[in-house]
């Protein structure tokens, strides 16, 4: 009997030679870099700023200009409706899209081998007729419509994670189905009856007989299964159903509300420029072309696999090796560490970063060397006005809200002014919840001696720099409060704090005037010197307690609640309406260091950007 001639065995040439394998392997390397180092060459953050080209007045063209901008060498693929950078966005949206794909696609797998060999492995029981009747029954219902339904089902507002159980959920059944049928053809072999006799169980024949024999075949899926999501997210993104949702913003009170993106993703990106695609199409094409050509390398790569799988003698034995346990191990590690650089995480850690802790220390210095308390609330006037923060006092442009303090032996009144910044929310949903940092200083005294009490403004004043010089866009409006009060009389700052008739002057950029309403209060206490602890007031907030144990824990700083660890004279949390929090370090001392300015500056910005910038915090 004449012996089938064995296949090739896999050479260099072989593979040079696969066409679709070697424009798979280089699209996906692009990709990879894109997905791993995109952030880096990208011209602006989208998780810090959402509209970074307002309009304005051009004056080479001598004419009033407003965005989208075409491609040009500034933006090579244009901008979008808010003047921001498309390719900055896509790079940014790498990370976010095709990691999502990647692991609605591992979940798929997992789904469809797991339910394919419980039901192909006893066809006709009981069951193979229950995951077969699954199959038809989701199968009876398009993939785009029954996905839509189940991701508002489950709330399209959670964000990644109901893209990533929804389309998971629904994607299973074609898999499932190739592995029963193929299955149940394994079944019948002779090598199949032969372990049988041998005493090894359903389960070890399963690993070591039936799987190695489709293991090649759901590598190629694999590859062609994520180019499909890939499709399924720009279809659902042209459907105006794309991850995070965004947040609504009107230009103009009464206007009609538009979405800005809050989640770079190119499925969102899709669906911000399908509406305006006949007057701008730069808007849908760099999206559109993004996705064509990761889902042709992913399908290319697919392809070329298949053909060196048929063609080559390679054994794939060595998937189920401990090497490849090891392999697989370091994979999840790395797309653990993708996943967690995935999101507003990391951009909200380079923000905190960027906190110039000696320059807060040079304000504090600045104001500790005025004459008076009015000299010093001039002093933190003048530096709102350089850094273009509105003003936010009852009293208008002097940005002061005027108390009366008892003081001395004769219980002589003292008016103190208190100065106050006002940074605008643009989020229609949020813009009215007023976040509050409240920043005490005896407007009574000066002097050196006065310093360890101005650390806070100090902070705040370098925090408000920071935010302005990085164009951080605040989902909630925030009030910059350097309270002249000090510790003299908190009850004068908790009346002002928790009555809403305070901040009804404020602007609110809705539909119809709503006033703000204080909704979060963040009181830094002594924080220019202390122990290496970060002591948080037990009486505050738990929710709040939580956002600022999570950044601490990214600063690598440690928290305590302990009373006894606070000094002699701990702070507390202000109000008891409004949700609050009072923080100082432990054992506070009256000097001040740039260092301790330092880290608790990291420490505000980080917990702040998470409480202006999300939804949910």
């Amino acid at each position: 009997m004449e012996q089938a001639a064995p296949r090739p065995r896999l050479r260099l040439r072989t593979m040079t030679a696969n066409l679709p394998l070697m424009v798979g392997l280089a699209i996906a390397l692009g990709f990879t870099l894109v997905v791993l180092f995109g952030p880096l060459w990208a011209s602006y953050d989208p998780y810090i700023t959402i509209q970074t080209t307002l309009p304005h007045y051009d004056s080479e063209l001598n004419q009033m200009v407003q965005p989208p901008f075409p491609p040009s060498a500034d933006f090579p693929l244009g901008t979008d409706n808010w003047g921001n950078d498309l390719l900055s966005l896509l790079l940014y949206g790498a990370r976010t899209t095709l990691v999502a794909a990647a692991y609605i696609t591992l979940l798929r797998l997992v789904l469809g081998v797991a339910l394919g060999f419980a039901a192909g492995w006893k066809a006709g029981g009981v069951v193979d007729q229950l995951v077969m009747g699954l199959v038809a029954a989701l199968g009876s219902v398009p993939l785009l419509l029954s996905g839509m339904i189940l991701i508002f089902a489950l709330d399209i507002d959670n964000g990644l994670v109901v893209f990533l159980v929804a389309l998971s959920a629904l994607g299973w059944t074609e898999i499932a189905q190739y592995v029963r049928g193929e299955l149940q053809v394994i079944r019948q072999m002779a090598y199949v009856e032969a372990a049988r006799a041998g005493g090894l169980t359903a389960l070890q024949i399963a690993v070591r007989h039936a799987l190695p024999n489709i293991l090649p075949q759901l590598v190629v899926i694999a590859f062609l299964e994520m180019g499909a999501v890939l499709l399924l997210i720009a279809e659902l993104g042209f459907l105006d159903v794309f991850i995070g949702r965004g947040s609504q913003f009107s230009l103009d009170r009464g206007a009609r509300p538009f979405v800005l993106l809050e989640i770079p993703e190119w499925g969102a990106l899709i669906a911000q420029g399908a509406p305006g695609i006949r007057a701008n199409p730069h808007l849908v094409i760099g999206p559109a072309v993004t996705f064509l050509l990761a889902i042709t390398g992913l399908n290319s790569l697919g392809e070329g696999l298949r053909r060196l799988l048929n063609h080559s003698m390679i054994s794939t034995g060595f998937l189920l090796s401990r090497r490849m346990a090891v392999a697989t191990a370091a994979f999840i590690v790395l797309s653990i560490f993708v996943v967690g650089a995935t999101g507003p995480k990391l951009s909200y850690g380079r923000l905190a970063e960027r906190f110039d802790g000696r320059r807060a220390y040079d304000h504090v210095q600045a104001m500790a060397g005025r004459p008076d308390g009015a000299a010093v609330a001039e002093y933190i006037r003048e530096v709102f006005r350089e850094l273009e923060v509105r003003p936010g006092g009852i009293n208008g442009l002097q940005s002061s809200y005027f108390q009366a303090i008892e003081t001395g032996a004769a219980g002589q009144a003292v008016q103190a002014s208190s100065v106050i910044g006002f940074l605008p929310g643009y989020d229609l949903d949020h813009v009215t919840e007023l976040v509050i940092i409240l920043a005490p200083f005896d407007a009574t005294a000066a002097g050196p001696a006065a310093a360890g009490e101005l650390a806070g403004v100090g902070v705040m004043l370098e925090l408000a720099r920071l935010w302005q010089e990085a164009q951080v866009d605040s989902r909630r409006s925030v009030l910059l409060v350097a309270w002249g009060g000090g510790r003299l009389d908190p009850a004068v700052a908790q009346t002002f704090v928790e009555d809403a008739g305070n901040f009804s002057h404020l602007p609110a950029r809705v539909p119809i005037d709503t006033p703000h309403v204080p909704t979060v209060l963040v009181q830094p206490g002594a924080i220019g010197s202390g122990g290496d602890a970060l002591w948080l007031a037990p009486g505050s907030d738990e929710r709040l307690l939580d956002v600022f144990r999570a950044a601490a824990r990214q600063a690598n700083l440690p928290t305590t609640t302990d009373p006894a660890a606070a000094g002699p004279t701990p702070g507390r949390p202000l109000s008891e309406e409004v949700v609050s929090l009072y923080f100082q370090w432990t054992q506070a001392g009256e000097t001040v260091e740039p260092e301790k300015l330092q880290a608790a500056g990291e420490l505000l910005s980080l917990a702040l950007a998470r409480i202006v910038r999300q939804t949910r915090y």
